[in-house]
């Protein structure tokens, strides 16, 4: 994980990927199939989802 980059955007798309990966079942899937194909780095699943989120946003737009 890269510490370039906006660091206040990092850090207000956390809490909300938490909640994803919680309730929604595509970001579900997206963080469990990260997690468990054999890297199973759980941070790493989440940027894949904050990024997602991010690009969700930006589609909106």
């Amino acid at each position: 994980m890269s510490k370039k980059g906006n660091r206040h955007i990092r850090k207000s798309l956390h809490l909300p990927a938490l909640s994803a990966v919680k309730y929604n079942p595509i970001n579900k899937d997206l963080y469990a199939r990260l997690v468990g194909s054999g890297h199973g780095i759980k941070m790493k699943g989440l940027m894949a989802v904050q990024k997602k989120i991010l690009e969700l946003e930006l589609e909106l737009e």
